[in-house]
């Protein structure tokens, strides 16, 4: 401050310019991502900084209806999925040096590090975690 003049205060509000992946044209729930359906183009990103996140590509299933511009961000968007409604899968459960793997079937689709619930032959329903294509991991 100027010799003799009262302190005063500002609130600023900044933000960062940053690439943002859009849609190119209006896209239907349940369309797969093509190349062309994907735009970059330059948004205000305000608040902390944003945790690495995986961004759009080509293959990735759009789960709700998109407009032209619309930010194609999860979870509007969502990698393929890598286990399918149906098929069968290896389920895996760890505790510690114990590991048991049991056979299953997938109940919904998932992509990898998607949840989902697989029936065990006498053992009932478990929700768990896609580690790889038509692997499930249950418990911890």
């Amino acid at each position: 401050e100027p010799a003799g003049a009262a302190p005063f205060a500002r609130r600023v509000r900044a933000g960062l310019l940053d690439t943002v992946l859009v849609a190119a044209r209006p896209l239907a729930a349940g369309a797969d991502l093509a190349p062309g359906d994907i735009r970059a183009d330059t948004a205000v990103r305000w608040g902390p900084p944003h945790a690495a996140v995986p961004r759009a590509e080509a293959g990735w299933r759009v789960r709700r209806g998109l407009l032209a511009g619309d930010r194609l961000d999860v979870p509007d968007v969502q990698p393929p999925p890598v286990v399918a409604a149906g098929a069968p899968v290896r389920v895996e459960w760890r505790q510690g040096s114990v590991a048991v793997g049991l056979d299953g079937i997938a109940m919904g689709s998932a992509p990898l590090g998607g949840t989902v619930a697989v029936r065990l032959e006498g053992r009932g329903q478990r929700i768990g975690v896609v580690t790889a294509p038509g692997t499930v991991r249950i418990g911890t």
